[in-house]
């Protein structure tokens, strides 16, 4: 009789051994599968932060050659002030030529301010890449944690 009742309960144990065992089996399962998505999340936000980082990288070249261009446009605007300043003391007698010159010089500052303005959007465009940088590598941080936790568990 307690070699049945052992027998039960080795049978109950045996039972509750592999309801464990399957349970644990799934546990590993959608640990696996977690894993493998976050791998895969992973390296989609490391593909996304290269690329981000190249486009930032674009953008700075091409901001930096902007703001040469518009100091060589300051630059010529000075200097035709300086020569407007000069003629109109030297010859008040060449009118049409002046308005002339004024215009082109009235045409240049409209360049600079058009420049300036793209050199402001250009910053703009430059401040916003880097706060989205920064976002994705924290973003990529946060997700290794977890992967992280998940695994010693």
């Amino acid at each position: 009789m307690e070699q049945m009742s052992n027998i039960t309960l080795m049978k109950e144990t045996i039972t509750t051994v592999e309801k464990e065992i399957k349970s644990l089996a799934g546990k590993v399962m959608d640990t696996d599968s977690e894993l493998g998505r976050q791998k895969a999340e992973n390296n989609s936000l490391r593909l996304l932060y290269e690329n981000t980082k190249k486009d930032l990288s674009d953008t700075r070249r091409h901001l930096a050659k902007k703001e040469y261009e518009l100091q060589l446009t300051q630059e010529k605007i000075v200097c035709l002030h300086e020569k407007s300043d000069n003629s109109t003391r030297q010859s008040s007698a060449q009118p049409e030529e002046i308005s002339i010159f004024n215009e082109s010089l009235n045409h240049l500052a409209k360049a600079g301010e058009l420049l300036q303005e793209c050199l402001d959007e250009m910053s703009a465009f430059t401040a916003s890449l880097g706060e989205s940088l920064a976002m994705k590598v924290s973003s990529e941080n946060c997700g290794l944690k977890k992967l992280v936790t998940l695994e010693s568990e």
